[in-house]
Parts: C-alpha cells; sequence; structure tokens
C-alpha cells in the first residue's frame, strides 16, 4: 500500500536493513526480498527515494551552513561533492556510463 511505501522510504532514510523494515512493516522477509528484487520493484524505488532524500536535506543544510560562513559545513560539503565526482568518474570508467 502507499503506507508502507512511505514508511519503507523512511526506513531506508534512516539506514535501517532490509530485515529492520520488514519487522516493523510485519511482512515476511522472504516475500520483503523476493518484491525488493522484482523487475520494477516499487519496494527498490522507494528505498532509493528515501535515501535520496535523507541526503538531500542533511546536504541542503550543510550548503546553507557554508553559505552563512560555517567553515565546517563548507568543509565537510565540499567532501559530499568530492566523493560524488568520485563516483561519477567510477562509473564512467567501470561501467560506461
Amino acid at each position: 500500500s502507499d503506507k508502507q511505501f512511505d514508511a519503507i522510504a523512511s526506513l531506508s532514510a534512516l539506514n535501517y536493513t532490509y530485515e529492520q523494515m520488514s519487522i516493523y512493516l510485519e511482512i515476511d522477509f522472504d516475500q520483503f526480498i523476493k518484491a525488493l528484487n522484482s523487475k520494477n520493484s516499487k519496494v527498490q524505488h522507494h528505498i532509493t527515494r528515501g535515501k535520496l532524500e535523507s541526503k538531500f536535506l542533511v546536504n541542503e543544510k550543510l550548503l546553507q551552513n557554508a553559505k552563512s560562513g560555517n567553515i565546517t559545513a563548507a568543509q565537510e560539503l565540499r567532501k559530499v561533492i568530492d566523493a560524488n565526482d568520485v563516483e561519477e568518474i567510477k562509473k564512467k570508467i567501470l561501467y560506461g556510463e
């Protein structure tokens, strides 16, 4: 249900494991994994969405703090940007993306 998908997104944003998600949602773990691994999986989509939303909120706050002159926030934001750049380079080299 939509309520369960929203819960999955929220749980993944907080880095809960697949097993913990299935327990929280009161779904059989094997059934949860089967839904996760199915083609065009809505479960996988909402897990990814939850993680992205979480990263966005953290990075957005870092950006705000960096703009206001917080040196530590600026340094942390630079680390995030550099890490993303490295991941993009890896994808290009290793996977041709």
